[in-house]
């Protein structure tokens, strides 16, 4: 009898670590998913511009890999 209290109270206490651990990890992870959002948000717009700045040649005038010979780098 005692051997089951035993048991029963190791696993409430387990459970119970595991529960803790559990609520506090998805505590984090949906911080660290607002803090990617923000960061996406923040950061976007701003790649976006960059990329439009850059002088470069247009997708019609890069010759695609089935085009290249096969001595070119």
């Amino acid at each position: 009898m005692m051997v089951l209290v035993g048991w029963l109270v190791a696993l409430v206490a387990v459970g119970l670590i595991l529960g803790i651990v559990g609520f506090g990890l998805t505590g984090q992870l949906a911080r660290l998913r607002r803090a990617v959002s923000a960061l996406r948000s923040d950061v976007q717009p701003r790649a976006l511009d960059l990329i439009a700045q850059l002088p470069g040649q247009t997708s019609s005038e890069r010759p695609g890999a089935e085009h290249r010979r096969n001595d070119e780098g």
